[in-house]
């Protein structure tokens, strides 16, 4: 009985040591991802900095309405290519919006479906190049999906807005060149 009662404690003592071992791989990995929180503020600022210029290109330049209609139509893709390259996946799971600064918050509001095996095939080419800069959330212990915006959503998204921006545009056109 000796025996049984040294070969538990000794079990335990095994599996104490690995659980503080995974506690202190986990700590330094979020240490070592806290010490990089400025690469986020600044990819952050970098890209919707640029997804804003982008979408507002044809103002700046007036262009044609078909120039509107690809801008605004390209702009939903461009804004979820990050969670796609592994930006802030966590979002999309009932821990909410983690793994960024303001990106997640922006993302969580965006149309979500389950995944076509279309969208699967995407995803899985994708290489998830952003994923060490988005910030970790720890041991995710029971997490469930709450939907993700699939790639085919998203393309049916931004043809919509493709086509109301061409029209949009093409009516401002004709407005304003009958009042000159």
């Amino acid at each position: 009985m000796e025996k049984i009662e040294e070969a538990r404690v000794a079990r335990h003592r095994l599996r104490w040591q690995q659980d503080a071992e995974l506690d202190s791989f986990l700590f330094e990995r979020r240490l070592q991802q806290a010490k990089w929180y400025w690469a986020n503020i600044v990819f952050e600022f970098l890209f919707l900095s640029g997804l804003v210029w982008f979408a507002g290109w044809p103002a700046v330049q007036h262009k044609r309405p078909w120039s509107w209609a690809l801008h605004l139509g390209l702009t939903p893709i461009f804004f979820m290519l990050p969670v796609y390259l592994g930006y802030a996946t966590f979002t999309f799971t009932s821990r909410g919006p983690s793994g960024g600064v303001l990106y997640p918050w922006l993302i969580q509001f965006f149309p979500r479906a389950s995944l076509t095996q279309a969208d699967r095939i995407i995803l899985e080419r994708l290489p998830q190049i952003l994923e060490p800069l988005s910030q970790g959330i720890g041991i995710p212990i029971a997490l469930t999906g709450l939907g993700f915006p699939s790639p085919t959503v998203v393309v049916k998204f931004s043809i919509i807005v493709a086509v109301v921006a061409f029209f949009i545009a093409w009516w401002f056109k004709r407005v304003s060149k009958a009042s000159e």
